[in-house]
């Protein structure tokens, strides 16, 4: 499958073509975390706080990891707490939990998947005074590794979902999947891939993979693209260029 990064490098510090320098060279990827993202929705869902038939089930369980309660006695407080309506006071800290550990123990590296992506080059790349860099990985890191970005018109969770995830492996790969991998209809255009780490704030390489191509914004200022050119001239492989992508 093909990645495409896009990178503004139109700093007259020269700092973003320094950091394109090290990504060429080193062929790896910064990976952020959450927090530091563009989205400021990246954090931001619902949940369904009205029970369902499973809900007292799973809110026992919760008791039970939680407070080493017999069976019997957690059942009895979980249904006492849901008859009496105070499911989302429970369930509130586990969602915000959930945040935090995205927040603090994951790491992200977004690209896209076209290198003639106009909502790309604007946002990422200058509006053309940038790059894309052009990534081959193999299609089957696609789901394990590199992550599709869905655009749901809303995101939300019900409550059984984050109470399952306590307990549950599979039902908190669901919640991490909504977290940091959902977005907003209105990001949709982006159409994003997502490599997801264990790590934060290290530059990773997406396993098995080659920078095959670099493709130049056509605003980029003459002067940005002679240096690129002496750039590429230093690297241990070749790599294509061609101008005029945005």
């Amino acid at each position: 499958m093909r990645l495409f990064k896009y990178r503004d490098i139109s700093s007259s510090s020269g700092a973003g073509l320094e950091r394109l320098r090290t990504i060429l060279q080193d062929q790896t990827f910064w990976c952020a975390s959450p927090s530091t993202l563009n989205d400021p929705e990246e954090f931001v869902w619902e949940c369904d706080y009205s029970p369902s038939d499973e809900t007292t089930e799973l809110l026992a369980e919760v008791f039970r990891a939680k407070t080493g309660r017999p069976q019997l006695e957690a059942l009895a407080r979980a249904r006492s707490v849901v008859r009496a309506g105070h499911l989302e006071p429970i369930a509130r800290p586990i969602f915000e939990q959930m945040i935090a550990r995205c927040r603090d123990e994951i790491g992200l590296t977004c690209f896209a998947t076209s290198s003639k992506n106009e909502v790309m080059w604007e946002r990422y790349a200058a509006g053309g005074e940038g790059v894309c860099i052009e990534v081959e990985a193999p299609d089957r890191l696609l789901h394990t590794q590199l992550h599709p970005v869905q655009y749901p018109a809303k995101k939300q969770l019900h409550v059984d979902h984050l109470l399952s995830s306590s307990t549950r492996r599979s039902s908190a790969k669901l919640v991490y999947e909504v977290a940091l991998l959902s977005k907003p209809a209105s990001w949709a255009a982006e159409a994003e891939v997502r490599l997801v780490s264990k790590r934060q704030n290290v530059c990773v390489q997406i396993e098995d993979s080659q920078i095959v191509h670099l493709h130049i914004g056509s605003k980029l200022a003459a002067s940005n693209v002679s240096q690129l050119m002496k750039l590429v001239g230093t690297l241990p492989y070749d790599l294509p260029m061609s101008v005029g992508e945005a």
